[in-house]
């Protein structure tokens, strides 16, 4: 099975990740001892009713990466955010470490109904090794197990911010906790958004 980071700041000197290319490489290299060899760089980029955002999406594709502040409720009005992102740019939103929105892990079925308008889910690792708390990360789990992630993301700035070295473990956890198949599939939606950005 090929590994896929879906969410990395690796892009030297751009914004709060790697400093240079020194730091990149060590990121890369940590990422490809961990067994990923497809790394998605998704630095954050700010836009204001921009008409064109073909720049920022993954690569080629029309899948972009969508942020909220922390403690949005994602009412009614955020869903329909997402929707025009679908239905007036023709975009699909990837809406990144999904765990950092408390008002979504105590509301699955919101999760759920973002899903259903298009939008793809993705966690980071850092909620899978054994430091990680642990309610947060059995919520999580029954998330995978529901299908209500779709993918994986290291959202690695640096060795000390978010390292790259915990990809092998979450995904372990994840497998073990969820099966294989759970795995299989979320490797599966990553390698479908990654091919279609090349």
């Amino acid at each position: 099975m090929e590994l896929f980071d879906m969410h990395s700041h690796i892009l030297p000197d751009f914004d709060d990740g790697a400093k240079d290319v020194d730091e990149s490489l060590l990121l890369i290299n940590e990422l490809r001892k961990q067994g990923v060899r497809n790394i998605c760089l998704t630095p954050h980029f700010y836009t204001i009713n921009n008409p064109d955002l073909s720049g920022i999406t993954y690569g080629k594709s029309h899948y972009i990466l969508t942020e909220f502040p922390y403690n949005t409720h994602f009412s009614e009005r955020t869903i329909q955010r997402f929707y025009m992102l679908i239905q007036n740019y023709g975009m699909r939103p990837v809406m990144p470490h999904v765990e950092r929105y408390p008002y979504l892990l105590d509301h699955p079925d919101v999760i759920a109904q973002l899903k259903d308008v298009g939008v793809v889910i993705q966690t980071n690792i850092s909620n899978y090794t054994k430091e990680a708390p642990f309610f947060r990360k059995q919520k999580l789990l029954k998330f995978i197990k529901r299908g209500l992630i779709d993918i994986l993301g290291s959202d690695t700035h640096s060795m000390e911010h978010n390292p790259p070295n915990e990809f092998r473990e979450a995904v372990q956890t994840i497998t073990q906790k969820c099966g294989q198949r759970e795995m299989n599939r979320m490797m599966t939606t990553a390698e479908h958004i990654f091919k279609k950005s090349l």
